[in-house]
């Protein structure tokens, strides 16, 4: 069974969740070699069951030379975006870019019994979204790819996602990573704009169709929470909790939103 890496990229407003992120990752199926915590400043946490496989990465050493000041469009949650399938930090050929309010709950195979890496299907994000489309095809010239497994509607958004080094390497036929974030920058709006998951998939199913095995109808919980008053441990602690008895989601998310959502 191939070897792999988590990667977990976090802002302020999540740090407090990390250690219920990184435990979650018992659920999972192999077991990682390292966890890389990928933040702004160097947070680290502590007590988990895992502290002795993190690893803590600033965000601009995972995107080296890049400045995401100059992009007007949501710069912060961009960067993060392009970084889950650029970064070469991780030591293993695959890493699980998992995001950082989002909890497993229940056994899940990342390979199947071949070796052959997972993309995991959501019906909860089950939709077709045309900012992403005109992006990929502006900037990576890129349609959407048919599969007999796949209807146009079907979306990989799923808050986590199996890369494959090998791949992202080529950067998508760009000859460096400041000539793709110029081109980003360029083209990212409110009405133009950038899923990770749906391109890097949409892109293996273009070039190398073969490479992954596709799994449909993995249940996910879904939850935000709008405004000053974000999600406290003891909530999110007894909801994953419910569920990891209850077994009828893979996953379940906690995300913290502001009102009118700045700029970032």
């Amino acid at each position: 069974m191939p070897q792999y890496d988590v990667t977990i990229k976090s802002g302020p407003k999540d740090h407090h969740k990390l250690p219920l992120v990184i435990n979650s990752l018992r659920w999972l199926s192999p077991q990682p070699e390292k966890v890389f915590i990928i933040t702004p400043y160097g947070h680290m946490p502590s007590g988990t069951d895992y502290d002795d496989k993190l690893v803590c990465v600033l965000d601009k050493e995972a995107m080296p030379s890049i400045d995401r000041t100059g992009l007007k469009w949501r710069p912060n949650w961009s960067f993060c975006a392009l970084m889950a399938i650029t970064m070469q930090i991780p030591e293993q050929r695959f890493y699980l870019d998992q995001q950082a309010d989002s909890f497993f709950v229940r056994p899940l195979e990342i390979f199947n019994n071949e070796g052959k890496p997972r993309f995991f299907l959501s019906p909860q994000h089950r939709h077709y979204h045309p900012p992403y489309w005109r992006f990929n095809k502006e900037v990576f010239g890129l349609e959407q790819q048919s599969h007999p497994r796949l209807d146009r509607d079907d979306s990989f958004i799923i808050d986590f996602l199996l890369v494959d080094k090998d791949i992202t390497k080529d950067l998508y036929g760009y000859d460096s990573l400041a000539d793709l974030w110029a081109q980003f920058s360029k083209t990212a709006s409110p009405t133009c704009h950038f899923s990770e998951f749906d391109m890097y998939a949409h892109w293996c199913l273009a070039f190398c169709p073969e490479r992954y095995e596709i799994v449909k109808d993995v249940p996910t919980s879904y939850l935000g929470r709008e405004g000053a008053d974000p999600w406290a441990m003891d909530e999110i602690l007894a909801q994953i909790q419910f569920y990891e008895q209850a077994q009828t989601v893979a996953t379940v998310s906690y995300h913290d939103w502001a009102i009118s959502p700045p700029n970032v």
